[in-house]
């Protein structure tokens, strides 16, 4: 007879987030020079990294609405912010 044992949540899955890899950086800290310049950006820009960014909720997507035309905006997200100032503390 088979016995059924309970895992914890997180035995598969690590509750904590990995680190941001140096190209993640790199990209996130490029889109963030472009928000704060007014650049519209996107998945060009970010290359690679765009993907991992996004699942992470480093960067997000909005929809604005100008002269009845919906545009969608690319831009860094306070916990992309706090990720970047996070790494630059350690330095």
């Amino acid at each position: 007879m088979s016995k059924v044992i309970r895992l914890p949540n997180d035995y598969f899955f690590s509750a904590k987030d990995h680190p941001l890899t140096p190209s993640m950086r790199i990209r996130l800290r490029k889109a963030l020079e472009m928000q704060t310049e007014k650049l519209p950006f996107g998945q060009k820009d970010i290359n690679g990294s765009f993907n991992a960014l996004l699942e992470r909720g480093l960067i997000k997507s909005r929809n604005i609405t100008i002269d009845g035309i919906v545009t969608t905006d690319w831009y860094v997200t306070d916990n992309g912010i706090a990720s970047l100032e996070k790494k630059m503390s350690v330095l």
